[in-house]
């Protein structure tokens, strides 16, 4: 069978054991997990290649597309229409579904970008960036 799309499981929760109890999140379109780790090659003078490897700065981060549906909690987690701090979540990303033995990426941090624009036949898809402190990948 031939599969197009996402076809896992998105949780959030404010704690990463909160995600178990977590309702599976609705109509996501496209997930994306990075990690960066800011490597720095240094170079001696007429050299070609690097004598050293300098570690730098560690960047972590989630793309997310969402279907819009009426009440969507993802602005709100992004912080639109509040003011102070946004919240720290836990995101769980299941590419297999919230299934023993499967695969899990856990990311901690916060919310950051959120845009909602028009997609593929006038529906509205938002899409939000996660700026991470923390990532864990195992299994469930």
């Amino acid at each position: 069978m031939s599969l197009a799309g996402w076809q896992g499981d998105v949780k959030v929760a404010t704690t990463e054991g909160g995600l178990a109890a977590a309702s599976v999140e609705a109509k996501v379109q496209n997930v994306s997990v990075r990690h960066g780790g800011g490597l720095k090659p240094l170079y001696d003078m007429g050299q070609r290649l690097p004598q050293e490897i300098k570690e730098g700065t560690i960047s972590i981060g989630l793309d997310i597309e969402v279907r819009y549906v009426a009440g969507s909690t993802w602005p709100g987690r992004a912080g639109v229409g509040a003011t102070g701090a946004n919240t720290e979540y836990a995101v769980g990303i299941y590419p297999n579904k919230y299934v023993g033995g499967q695969p899990k990426f856990i990311l901690t941090g916060k919310f950051g970008d959120w845009a909602a624009k028009d997609g593929v036949g006038g529906e509205i898809v938002e899409t939000l960036t996660f700026i991470g402190r923390l990532i864990a990948i195992g299994t469930i």
